[in-house]
């Protein structure tokens, strides 16, 4: 027999969810679905985009110039299958609901912030980088080479901004996303000299990324070859009594 199950959580904004059921080969699942509640009121807002600064973060990946990561470096857009797939799923959606609509624009624009521990609040130009722009359509998707000049230096800091626009059958923009919109991103290629780092070796090298305040996500990358995606770890604050330990061992 069926039998109706339901379940309610709240949720933060900005956040991308997944709907996910757990069950084993004898069960069957069907009629599901999720509804957005806010006082007392079914509510649906199709206003922003699912793309989210942790999304937009890791799609940037870096490209080693002529002499590696070590000297200078480029960057390239790579989404993950899941961030396409909500974009692909979302630009679903508006086709069907805006009749005028031909595609969804993400235009990235880039600054530096300093070589500081944490980024500069106000970004200058970068030589030799402008805007890219990463297309969906119903026929796919699309993006430029992006800064594939190798513009950027080593431990700098780097400010990535995204602009999402709807594009109209005649070209011009749609005022659909004038409440949305995705905080800058920083990062850096960075290298990171440890106690087991031997004399006249090269450094290790780490893709930083922060908030504007802190390092919130870190992972290791190859000085030379090929950038794959590596899962990014996350920064967590050493317990007081392990740096107890560590004191006294020192001592």
């Amino acid at each position: 027999p069926w039998t109706d199950v339901s379940y309610v959580t709240a949720l933060d904004g900005a956040t991308t969810y997944f709907f996910i059921v757990q069950m084993d080969n004898d069960s069957n699942f069907d009629d599901g679905f999720v509804e957005f509640k806010e006082c007392g009121k079914s509510v649906f807002d199709p206003c922003c985009p699912p793309w989210t600064k942790n999304e937009a973060a890791n799609t940037l990946q870096p490209v080693p110039g002529p002499g590696g990561l070590s000297s200078v470096y480029g960057v390239n857009y790579q989404a993950s299958t899941v961030a396409d797939g909500l974009m692909d799923t979302y630009l679903d959606y508006i086709d069907m609901a805006f009749p005028n609509f031909a595609s969804l624009q993400m235009i990235y624009d880039v600054k530096a912030h300093g070589t500081g521990s944490t980024p500069t609040g106000s970004g200058s130009s970068v030589t030799g980088t402008g805007p890219n722009t990463v297309t969906y359509t119903s026929s796919g998707k699309t993006s430029g080479t992006f800064w594939n000049g190798f513009p950027f230096q080593q431990n700098t800091w780097y400010g990535f901004s995204t602009e999402v626009r709807a594009i109209g059958d005649d070209g011009s923009t749609l005022e659909m996303f004038e409440n949305c919109s995705i905080d800058t991103v920083y990062y850096r290629v960075q290298s990171l000299k440890t106690a087991r780092t031997a004399s006249g070796s090269t450094l290790p090298l780490t893709l930083e990324i922060s908030d504007g305040k802190k390092v919130i996500k870190r992972r290791s990358i190859q000085a030379t070859g090929s950038i794959g995606r590596s899962a990014p770890v996350e920064i967590k604050e050493v317990p007081q009594e392990l740096k107890d330990r560590l004191q006294r061992f020192r001592r």
